[in-house]
């Protein structure tokens, strides 16, 4: 299986995380949110990862994720074989 482009991973604070889902624990949350942070250093994608700032208190979240993807869609195809 390639390599993604791009690996993106929505974070916020366990609490704020929490607050709008709590189904886990905010001792939980902070665990599996770590777990994902270890996954994208070792499964690393072609082209980036991104951690998307997911709080509400980043201005705009969504431009760094708009131009990793547009970097990613003009990036070189990785040869094979």
């Amino acid at each position: 299986v390639p390599k993604p482009d791009v690996l993106v991973l929505p974070d916020a604070p366990a609490a704020v995380i929490h607050s709008r889902k709590p189904e886990r624990t905010q001792a939980e949350q902070a665990e599996q949110q770590l777990g994902f942070k270890q996954l994208l250093t070792e499964r690393q994608a072609r082209v980036t990862e991104l951690i998307v700032d997911t709080s509400g208190e980043t201005v705009d979240a969504v431009a760094p994720l708009f131009l990793v993807v547009v970097a990613a869609a003009h990036a070189a195809p990785e040869r094979t074989g």
